[in-house]
């Protein structure tokens, strides 16, 4: 009906490929791949974890409403404040960053905060348009 009468059952192959996918997990060496449920305890603390999570977020919501949103300059995957050297995509990021604010007038809370972050970067490392950059915020 849905398909306008045009709806072709699966052949034999497909159907024997089917009891295949649905075999391999169960047995031998793919027995660790079949479904296992997740453990109560498990559930509740990410049930547990959501909920904080929901919270927080909702705070930050009602901190944003009542005036400027000021968020920690912390790198999300290992949640501690960023530092060059420590996290080699944040380190890129901001390379990138400087790279395309080549010719461009920045904003000073931007300009402190790459100056800051990289007042401790060895600044030979820095690509070379990265490194021009830089030497223009300063000045």
């Amino acid at each position: 009906k849905d398909w306008d009468g045009k709806y072709k059952r699966p052949g034999i192959w497909t159907r024997f490929l089917a009891f295949i996918f649905r075999a391999i997990p169960t047995v031998g060496p793919f027995r660790v791949l079949s479904f296992k449920p997740v453990p109560d305890l498990a559930e509740r603390d990410f049930l547990r974890s959501f909920d904080q999570t929901v919270a927080a977020y909702r705070a930050e919501l009602t901190a944003e409403r009542q005036g400027p949103l000021r968020l920690a300059n912390e790198n999300l995957d290992t949640a501690r404040p960023v530092k060059p050297g420590e996290y080699k995509l944040a380190d890129k990021t901001y390379e990138t960053l400087l790279e395309k604010l080549d010719d461009h007038d920045v904003a000073a809370p931007l300009r402190k905060n790459l100056l800051d972050f990289f007042a401790q970067e060895n600044e030979s490392a820095l690509p070379k348009k990265a490194a021009e950059t830089l030497d223009r915020l300063k000045n």
